[in-house]
């Protein structure tokens, strides 16, 4: 996995901007009743506590090019501690990244696969 290049680095903290951020991610509404990540948030008793974001760098681009494409997003998301009802329904950590690939937002974790797909599974 590529991790955010620190000079291109960016962070959100403020509840607002992370609660528009997180309405602004879709996830698969056919697997669960939730149109966005803020909504499936909300329902499992999670809250975002903190993103960090940046472009992949080109180096990174080389390192990893199965995984990352030159223009990708990485979004690292850290969160509140998992329900105890997320954490039955999947092992479950309180950090995660998202890819994001023009207006795709990939799962990179068995976690971020569950929040938006439903699945606990690793990403195909």
């Amino acid at each position: 996995m590529a991790t955010i290049a620190s000079a291109q680095q960016k962070s959100i903290t403020d509840q607002v901007g992370l609660d528009k951020l997180l309405a602004s991610i879709p996830v698969n509404s056919l697997a669960m009743p939730y149109q966005n990540l803020l909504e499936r948030f909300d329902s499992l008793g999670i809250t975002a506590k903190h993103v960090m974001y940046g472009t992949v760098t080109a180096d990174e681009v080389q390192i990893n090019p199965d995984k990352i494409k030159r223009g990708d997003v990485l979004y690292r998301f850290s969160t509140s501690e998992p329900s105890e009802r997320a954490k039955r329904d999947c092992a479950f950590m309180s950090s995660f990244t998202l890819t994001k690939r023009g207006n795709r937002w990939l799962a990179e974790s068995k976690t971020a696969n569950y929040l938006l797909q439903n699945q606990c599974s690793l990403p195909k």
